[in-house]
């Protein structure tokens, strides 16, 4: 069958329970290899919640795009969990594979969709989980019910400028004076940045976006958080004046920006910002440009970072799409004649006949202690030797032979011409699913990191451009 081997894992699960990628895809790869199926498609989601809706995975939609296309005639992951945990998004995924009769299996748990008494074990699960969900919802709709009987907060997250006594909101003494300087200097129509730097001096920074969630929500500092009364630092009837002219936040624009998400600043390690300037030519038509920018250079009232480095977006993207392949073959070739010297060495290395001796030797004493032959502090003196005999062996690296397949692999075949008919939106989507991120240093040098290719360090050294400049592509450390 043609297989489609589907991985996700978001931030906090890589982090807590080591559900990473690599493990997941090698377990998969090696089922589908123990089942004599070929393998159709791998698509890896990294950093996305399931609980988010499965339309903001871009590589699960390809892979329901790859469903329609009839490429696909079965679908596994390890977990149901990282398919979706969300009963309504099971069910509209659902639809879509019935309606193409492509189904699914979890190798690491006994649910699918292959068989009947599958498909059935599944709507049971799906209906005990949706009663517990909704048990749960019931007893914290309760609980805050009862907390607001009693004038307690519901939520730990206080407005700057207030903090939680016995549950109840208290001016923070530490930031009582700058919040009331910023609203002083507000109130008094001296505008928004004018009143960071009075809250500055009294010595609170604050980010242009901490001062505007703090005039957003001017109603929280008039006396009341949450339906708790609390000192205010402003009247209702001020906190009004500031709602009703303050500008309202502009509708999304709607571009797409190819790379946003993915530059970041070599020097802080923020975002890098995406601008569009567009411009009105004579004739009517209109032309637009894309350049990205350090946030925290640009956007603060104060500049938190040294790089002012101003990239075009095109100029990035040319840069990827002229290197990007020859240096990925470049090195795998290099990974190649690595690992053929390795394994040549290996065949020479006494050390691992000598490794092998002892582990039998090892064995033996084993043998003989379960067969009571010899007693146990023989035997635990005799594994002591052996295990001091093979610590001084030095242990050569494992040799990843799977490495140049796995680098090819990060850009598929012929990816050029496919990328050329994207979309801005595909491309955007293309991008995540083959970059971790692309650093922009000071001096306009781009480094990317691949997505998935291994644990190992940079790999490519830089590499000059026509134009002048420069672009490294290293392997990523995940």
């Amino acid at each position: 069958m043609r297989v489609a081997l589907y991985a996700r894992v978001s931030t906090s699960e890589q982090a807590i329970a080591g559900e990473s990628i690599l493990d997941q895809r090698q377990a998969l790869e090696r089922w589908a290899r123990d089942h004599g199926h070929d393998v159709a498609g791998v698509y890896l989601d990294e950093g996305y919640s399931a609980h988010k809706s499965f339309k903001s995975r871009p590589q699960l939609q390809q892979l329901l795009h790859d469903v329609e296309a009839g490429k696909i005639d079965l679908i596994v992951f390890t977990k149901f969990d990282r398919w979706t945990r969300r009963a309504a998004d099971y069910y509209k995924l659902q639809d879509i594979l019935d309606a193409h009769h492509v189904p699914w299996t979890a190798i690491l748990e006994d649910y699918e969709t292959v068989t009947a008494s599958g498909r059935f074990k599944v709507g049971i699960m799906l209906s005990v989980n949706q009663h517990e969900a909704e048990r749960t919802s019931e007893r914290i709709r309760f609980t805050f019910a009862e907390k607001r009987r009693r004038g307690e907060i519901i939520s730990g997250n206080m407005p700057k400028g207030y903090k939680l006594e016995n549950s109840k909101p208290v001016k923070d003494p530490e930031a009582e004076e700058a919040i009331s300087a910023f609203w002083r200097s507000y109130l008094a129509g001296n505008g928004l940045k004018a009143s960071l730097l009075a809250a500055d001096a009294c010595g609170l920074h604050m980010a242009v976006s901490t001062g505007s969630f703090i005039l957003r929500n001017a109603r929280a500092y008039s006396g009341a958080i949450q339906g708790v009364s609390c000192d205010p630092y402003i009247t209702p009837e001020q906190a009004e004046l500031v709602l009703a002219t303050r500008k309202t936040r502009k509708p999304p624009s709607g571009n797409v920006y190819l790379f946003s998400g993915l530059a970041v600043c070599a020097e802080c390690g923020g975002s890098m910002g995406a601008h569009r300037n567009t411009w009105t030519h004579k004739d009517g038509t209109e032309e637009h440009s894309v350049f990205y920018n350090c946030a925290r250079r640009y956007r603060s009232n104060k500049r938190e970072c040294s790089n002012s480095a101003n990239i075009m977006e095109h100029e990035i993207e040319s840069r990827l799409l002229a290197v990007l392949s020859d240096r990925i073959e470049e090195e795998a070739t290099r990974l190649e004649a690595e690992i053929s010297e390795r394994k040549r060495q290996a065949k020479t290395d006494d050390s691992a006949k000598l490794r092998a001796k002892l582990e039998r030797r090892k064995h033996r004493a084993w043998e003989a202690y379960l067969d009571e032959s010899i007693e146990l502090d023989t035997y635990k003196k005799e594994v002591e030797q052996i295990d001091a005999a093979l610590a001084a062996i030095q242990t050569p690296e494992p040799i990843d032979e799977d490495a140049p397949r796995r680098l090819r692999s990060a850009m598929p075949e012929g990816w050029r011409g496919l990328y050329a008919d994207l979309s801005p939106k595909r491309k955007h989507d293309f991008w995540l699913g083959v970059l971790n991120r692309i650093e922009i240093s000071p001096d306009r040098t781009i480094r990317v990191v691949l997505k998935g290719t291994g644990p190992d360090d940079a790999f490519f050294t830089r590499h000059q451009q026509p134009d002048g400049y420069w672009i490294e592509v290293i392997k990523s450390k995940e």
